[in-house]
Protein backbone atom coordinates (compact mmCIF):
# COMPACT_ATOMS: atom_id res chain seq x y z
CA UNK A 1 0.00 0.00 0.00
CA UNK A 2 1.23 3.40 -1.11
CA UNK A 3 0.46 6.63 0.92
CA UNK A 4 1.51 10.15 1.31
CA UNK A 5 4.12 9.16 3.91
CA UNK A 6 5.73 5.88 2.72
CA UNK A 7 9.38 5.28 3.20
CA UNK A 8 10.07 3.48 0.50
CA UNK A 9 12.36 5.43 -1.61
CA UNK A 10 14.42 6.06 1.59
CA UNK A 11 15.05 2.35 2.48
CA UNK A 12 18.79 2.35 0.74
CA UNK A 13 19.11 5.44 1.98
CA UNK A 14 18.20 4.43 5.65
CA UNK A 15 20.03 1.32 5.16
CA UNK A 16 23.58 3.17 4.00
CA UNK A 17 23.68 5.58 7.16
CA UNK A 18 22.82 2.62 9.21
CA UNK A 19 25.82 0.44 7.53
CA UNK A 20 28.11 3.61 7.92
CA UNK A 21 27.50 3.88 11.72
CA UNK A 22 27.28 0.24 12.90
CA UNK A 23 29.68 -1.40 10.98
CA UNK A 24 32.54 0.90 13.15
CA UNK A 25 30.70 0.79 16.85
CA UNK A 26 29.30 -2.91 17.11
CA UNK A 27 30.40 -6.38 16.09
CA UNK A 28 28.88 -8.28 13.37
CA UNK A 29 28.03 -11.23 15.48
CA UNK A 30 25.68 -9.07 18.17
CA UNK A 31 21.88 -8.96 17.57
CA UNK A 32 20.92 -5.20 16.96
CA UNK A 33 17.24 -3.81 16.97
CA UNK A 34 15.53 -0.93 15.25
CA UNK A 35 12.89 0.73 16.64
CA UNK A 36 10.61 2.02 14.07
CA UNK A 37 7.97 5.01 15.99
CA UNK A 38 6.12 5.48 13.23
CA UNK A 39 5.35 2.36 11.32
CA UNK A 40 2.66 2.85 9.10
CA UNK A 41 2.39 0.10 6.73
CA UNK A 42 5.42 -1.41 7.80
CA UNK A 43 7.47 -0.97 5.01
CA UNK A 44 10.97 -0.44 6.85
CA UNK A 45 10.63 -3.45 9.34
CA UNK A 46 9.58 -5.58 6.08
CA UNK A 47 13.17 -5.00 5.10
CA UNK A 48 15.27 -4.51 7.66
CA UNK A 49 13.32 -7.82 9.09
CA UNK A 50 16.39 -10.13 8.17
CA UNK A 51 19.14 -8.47 9.82
CA UNK A 52 17.67 -6.66 12.56
CA UNK A 53 14.96 -7.60 15.20
CA UNK A 54 12.22 -4.74 14.88
CA UNK A 55 10.41 -3.10 17.28
CA UNK A 56 7.58 -0.84 15.18
CA UNK A 57 4.74 1.41 16.84
CA UNK A 58 2.05 3.07 15.35
CA UNK A 59 -1.71 4.56 15.70
CA UNK A 60 -2.29 4.07 11.70
CA UNK A 61 -5.41 1.30 12.16
CA UNK A 62 -3.65 -0.68 8.80
CA UNK A 63 -0.93 -1.36 11.21
CA UNK A 64 -3.11 -2.91 13.50
CA UNK A 65 -5.23 -5.42 11.06
CA UNK A 66 -1.93 -5.90 8.97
Amino acid sequence: MRYIGSKTNLLANIEAMLDSQLTATHQTDQQLTILDLFAGTNTVGRYFKKKYTIYANDLLYFSYIN
